[in-house]
């Protein structure tokens, strides 16, 4: 370009990237144009992070120009992406153009097939690339869209390099050996019955662990759980009584039992998660996409209660169904209060 400026400043191209030498990972934050088949020969792990994915077919010449529109070839791309796009606003406007738009294009796709084979994450919304979507005329037609997850990426070992890694903290107590999500202040314990209500740094659990869970959680391929690397410390005035060396439940369960405790602690978190969108909405006056939030914690909910019946009993589990059913509970009462006024 010749155009270019600080609000609209080039882009970077991949070309001539069917062939990749080794593992590689793009990053910019501008847009990235990925010009013709890219890491379809010996693939290797790639991956391309940038304020816009553009995607260029094996036939595209430079040509284009207003109220023309080239015609693409088939092509396919092996790489993973992580990019923004134009939301459609809160209340409706201009529609975002979906998933299936998250990766841009330039040509009449008629009747052409755009193979992916990577994943796709969405954590943005874009900085430069930011023109609303539209479809047809001289901007694009749609192609055959043979788009897959690669499967090859639940290897951790097939990541692409520098994948970006997310972390959270769950803080714990633990009583008789057993491992209770920590809560504020003046919270009931169902796991606790002689305990209607503590202070957390009073009352005498034993200890407080404080565990760095899922170390190797990535935003490609989603959540593992390992409970290797911890940190535990001495609560004041703790009773003399061995500390528990692992946050896991006793040996007894099962893999599929242990999945099962695990998948109910990532509903119960995404049911929360969801329930402060809901708020929020709601405190916004957006009633509809409100109401949306809430149908995911009503779902985040009854996959935790499945995950807990899948469990065997667990109580981690329990625990982890009571905070979903808390959370699907909150976020019901608060959308009926702003529905009825």
């Amino acid at each position: 370009r010749t155009d270019a400026s600080e609000a609209q400043p080039n882009g970077i191209r991949l070309t001539n990237g069917s062939t990749l030498l080794s593992g590689l990972t793009v990053v910019s934050e501008n847009s990235v144009y990925v010009h013709g088949d890219y890491n379809s020969v010996n693939k290797q792990s790639a991956a391309v992070i940038s304020d816009a994915v553009q995607l260029l077919s094996n036939a595209w010449d430079d040509s284009k120009s207003a109220g023309t529109l080239p015609t693409a070839t088939d092509t396919e791309y092996h790489f993973a992406m992580i990019t923004g796009d134009v939301p459609t606003p809160d209340g409706g406007g201009a529609y975002s153009g979906g998933f299936e738009n998250l990766p841009r294009l330039h040509e009449n796709w008629s009747g052409k097939r755009a193979t992916i084979r990577g994943a796709f994450s969405r954590l943005f919304e874009s900085q430069f690339a930011t023109a609303p979507w539209s479809y047809g005329g001289d901007v694009y037609g749609a192609p055959i869209r043979d788009w897959r997850y690669d499967a090859d990426l639940i290897d951790p070992n097939n990541l692409p390099p520098f994948t970006p890694n997310a972390v959270y903290v769950r803080r714990l107590l633990w009583d008789d050996n057993q491992a209770i999500t920590f809560k504020p202040a003046d919270t009931s314990l169902a796991l606790m019955p002689d305990v209607a209500t503590y202070d957390p740094w009073t009352y005498d659990p034993g200890f407080v662990s404080k565990i760095i869970d899922d170390p190797n959680a990535n935003v490609l391929h989603g959540r593992t759980t390992d409970y290797s690397d911890k940190v535990e410390e001495e609560a004041p005035d703790t009773a003399d009584r061995p500390i528990p060396t692992s946050a896991e439940e006793p040996a007894t369960l099962t893999s599929d039992q242990q999945r099962a405790v695990d998948d109910a602690r990532d509903a119960a978190d995404r049911a929360q998660a969801k329930l402060a969108n809901a708020l929020d909405k709601i405190g916004k006056g957006n009633l509809t996409s409100a109401q949306n939030q809430v149908d995911q914690v009503i779902e985040a909910a009854a996959e935790a209660q499945l995950a807990y019946d899948n469990s065997g009993g667990s109580p981690l589990a329990l625990q982890a169904l009571n905070d979903a059913l808390a959370a699907k509970e909150q976020a019901e009462s608060a959308l009926a209060a702003a529905q009825n006024p």
